[in-house]
């Protein structure tokens, strides 16, 4: 039975730390040899557990990947907060996806991986569409419960799909044209979408916990 149909299995503590390091153990394999490249008995290597251990975890190394890219989450969701409204809450919001946009070739070059992956297959394909499409589905749903009316220059659907957009194409473009693609851009592109004014979007901004000054 594949991922999507399997009841989620109960996994104790030491459990946790055993999914926790086949995923990290599954990433670097795939960042430096490939996904098709990489066998599930690597990264049981790797991970100092035998294959059948992740068998334990993952039903196949499908689910292991679609599991990987799934845990790293939207920056866009992992920012909006429940106890955050209004214009407070999509101060939050450019705050974090800000701090997320430093110059990263490992995170293009997975997700580079990772697209090959699934377009080469069309069953892979089908379920990462309807990942995204749940992706998007969510931050709007999050947006339309923390905004009010007037809030958003768009509706949170088109927000949702203009910031998931942008915000790709920003993590790549950073590399190639670092020098045209810097923090100043960013910022003004993201506020035109969130309808904040640059005196609100400063640095001064609300943050959510932890979260640090993003370099300007």
């Amino acid at each position: 039975m594949g991922a999507r149909g399997r009841k989620p299995r109960k996994i104790g503590a030491k459990g946790a730390e055993t999914r926790r390091l086949l995923l990290e153990e599954a990433a670097k394999l795939f960042l430096t040899k490939g996904i098709g490249a990489t066998s599930l008995d690597q990264i049981a290597v790797a991970a100092g557990v035998t294959k059948g251990a992740i068998y334990d975890h993952f039903d196949s190394k499908t689910d292991l990947v679609f599991e990987l890219f799934a845990a790293r989450g939207s920056p866009i969701l992992n920012a909006l907060q429940e106890d955050r409204v209004g214009v407070e809450q999509l101060e939050i919001l450019l705050e974090h996806l800000m701090s997320t946009l430093p110059a990263n070739p490992d995170y293009v070059t997975s997700q580079n991986e990772f697209n090959h992956y699934i377009s080469s297959n069309p069953e892979r394909s089908t379920r990462f569409k309807t990942l995204a499409q749940d992706s998007l589905i969510g931050i709007a749903a999050r947006l339309e419960e923390t905004t009010k009316e007037g809030d958003l220059p768009l509706g949170p659907l088109e927000t949702a799909i203009a910031l998931s957009a942008i915000h790709s194409g920003l993590l790549f473009h950073r590399l190639i044209a670092p020098d045209l693609v810097t923090d100043e851009a960013a910022r003004t592109i993201f506020c035109r979408i969130l309808g904040l004014t640059r005196d609100r979007a400063s640095s001064d901004a609300p943050r959510s916990s932890g979260e640090t000054t993003p370099a300007q």
